[in-house]
């Protein structure tokens, strides 16, 4: 399969400008983009292997991530200053196979340990509110905490029915969700992205967590979605605390991505008042 990131999906950016009225699509068919400015300053973000535009547009920054690119282009410069995207990983969604079967039998074991305890749990769609509120309660940093809600709710602006919201109660109980998953469809190129996922821990020893996996290969099963993105993964000088769940999530047949440096260069001399 020829990977391709939904980042570069024109349909997807120009939903993801939605989120704030700084951004705005750039580039031209094969490699799309966002631009922003700052003040006086004008800014462009790519990823993918085709090389973006320079010569047309406002003087500005252009921040290029290859895909799989090595070699420098003239005019390019690679860096590693800017934030860098190292490895990331994704599934393919089996439709002729069961979509388990490329699990590992870690991740297969709790898949039928959660199957004998879903009687015990309702899979609710959740109101934005009421993620937010029970995302509040999960442990984990508290910058992380109130960047990743505010990131939840530009995405809602911007992906509207795009943006699916799951939530984890138990049956009987005071109905407090006790783990979430929000994930962005990307139907143009029948992709799907996890965004974000808390459990609490009163249900850490469940198998809960296997669970939303599952909700989410099933979604994309029905749904006609081939490819599930599951984002960042830790490597070496990355913050140690994206360890846990990137073990987690290396357990569903997981194919990774490992990105060369950015580059970047100035473009344009047109001024944009």
């Amino acid at each position: 399969m020829n990977y391709r990131r939904y980042l570069e999906n024109k349909d997807y950016i120009l939903r993801d400008c939605c989120r704030t009225n700084r951004l705005e699509l750039s580039g031209r068919d094969g490699c799309w983009g966002l631009r922003w400015r700052v003040g006086p300053f004008w800014f462009e973000n790519f990823f993918g292997d085709e090389i973006p535009s320079s010569d047309c547009g406002p003087k500005r920054l252009i921040i290029w991530q290859p895909v799989s690119r090595e070699e420098t282009p003239k005019g390019w410069h690679k860096t590693r200053l800017l934030n860098h995207i190292k490895t990331t990983g994704y599934a393919l969604v089996s439709h002729d196979v069961p979509y388990w079967s490329s699990w590992s039998e870690h991740a297969r074991r709790h898949r039928r340990k959660w199957l004998a305890q879903r009687d015990d749990w309702e899979v609710v769609t959740p109101s934005l509110e009421e993620f937010i509120s029970a995302y509040k309660h999960a442990r984990m940093d508290t910058v992380l905490r109130l960047l990743y809600i505010g990131l939840l709710k530009q995405h809602d602006r911007a992906q509207g029915e795009h943006l699916h919201l799951v939530g984890m109660r138990r049956k009987g109980g005071n109905g407090t969700l006790e783990a979430g998953f929000a994930h962005v469809d990307i139907p143009e190129v029948r992709q799907s992205k996890h965004f974000i996922s808390f459990i609490h821990d009163s249900c850490r020893d469940t198998s809960v967590g296997v669970g939303m996996m599952d909700n989410w290969f099933e979604h994309a099963f029905t749904h006609e979605i081939d490819l599930l993105d599951f984002g960042v993964f830790w490597t070496k000088g990355d913050p140690r605390s994206w360890k846990g769940f990137s073990r987690f999530k290396s357990q569903f047949g997981t194919i990774f991505v490992r990105y060369p440096y950015p580059m970047w260069r100035i473009g344009g001399a047109r001024h944009v008042s």
